[in-house]
């Protein structure tokens, strides 16, 4: 255009000068009006990619946030739990099924929520492979299976053993605590020179003897002759009676025992639970020497049969934990003090 225009000039044609010149300013306006166009469709371009990249950043921080804020809340609630159920199975008495429940249900929910902390930096060093996941899932899962049963075992154990004493604690708390009253011919006690035993059966407040004779043979005779008798402890015994009260010595499943005195059957059919069975002794008509033996009916569901027996003497108490197999029966002797006999 701008070459035209300067022929046109020299050949001093004014008409083609003047629409050459306004040509060439038409061009420039265009060609300047379309590249301002493009450089604003550039910065407005920009400005979006700009903003997209910002709200993606405002989305992921926003969501990197929701999940801290998850983590927190359930770290805070495993410990809060944990902390409560530890504080329950030490405070109250508890069934021992339930503790060993909640601390199963505690450790899992621990050990995964480990798994959900390290799943993100797995990724990100795994780079999202499912082979190389599922090998450092693999070996995470070798490491922690093991830790996590050792744990579980560990952690029940003890929380029952001391849910345990917690409960016969209040079981000492709730003997002591009960008035005591001289021997009376008026009491239920064992008459040991009869030659008829006599089972008690506590149900609520109400005593009901019934004679063992009554009752269709369950074969714990033989049972008593055929075992062996293992000694277990050894109480002095004075005053005008003894009190013995029996329990389940750990976790009730189920245990059933019949007692001997002096080769003679006076209980049969006790059911150990967490409750005490009570029986008391005349220890005026106790020999000088005595042995009372625990022959188990069965076994429970968890092998073997074991009792936790805890013996008042005047104002004084005596512990036992016995146990008794298919092959053996546990022998407690009570002995007269001197002044007894």
């Amino acid at each position: 255009m701008e070459t035209l225009r300067k022929i046109y000039t020299q050949a001093a044609e004014k008409d083609s000068i003047i629409f050459y010149a306004q040509l060439q300013i038409a061009y420039k306006d265009s060609v300047s009006n379309q590249k301002k166009q493009s450089e604003f469709q550039n910065l407005t371009f920009s400005q979006q990619l700009r903003e997209i990249d910002e709200q993606t950043k405002a989305k992921e921080a926003a969501e990197e946030q929701r999940q801290n804020i998850q983590f927190a809340l359930m770290a805070f609630g495993i410990i809060s739990f944990i902390i409560i159920f530890l504080l329950l199975s030490r405070s109250f008495i508890t069934n021992t099924r339930m503790i060993e429940f909640l601390g199963v249900i505690a450790l899992l929910i621990v050990f995964e929520f480990l798994n959900l902390l390290l799943h993100p930096f797995l990724e990100s060093i795994t780079h999202h492979s499912p082979v190389l996941m599922l090998l450092a899932l693999v070996c995470i899962a070798a490491l922690l299976v093991p830790l996590h049963h050792k744990l579980e075992k560990w952690a029940t154990t003890k929380l029952v053993e001391k849910n345990k004493l917690v409960r016969l604690a209040a079981a000492k708390k709730t003997i002591e605590n009960q008035p005591a009253k001289p021997f009376s011919d008026g009491d239920s006690v064992i008459a040991i020179p009869k030659p008829t035993p006599t089972q008690i059966e506590f149900t609520k407040s109400t005593i009901t003897g019934v004679p063992v004779e009554s009752i269709k043979p369950s074969g714990i005779e033989e049972k008593y002759v055929a075992r062996k008798k293992v000694f277990a402890a050894e109480i002095p015994v004075s005053g005008d009676s003894v009190e013995l009260h029996f329990y389940d010595n750990g976790q009730v499943d189920g245990d059933s025992i019949s007692l001997f005195l002096n080769d003679k059957l006076i209980f049969e059919h006790i059911r150990l639970t967490d409750k005490a069975y009570s029986i008391k002794l005349s220890v005026r008509e106790l020999n000088s020497s005595n042995e009372l033996i625990m022959v188990a009916e069965n076994l429970g569901s968890i092998p073997p049969n074991t009792s936790y027996m805890v013996a008042t003497v005047a104002d004084k108490m005596y512990e036992a934990r016995l146990e008794s197999t298919e092959g053996s029966s546990a022998v407690v002797r009570l002995v007269k003090l001197t002044n007894e006999r």
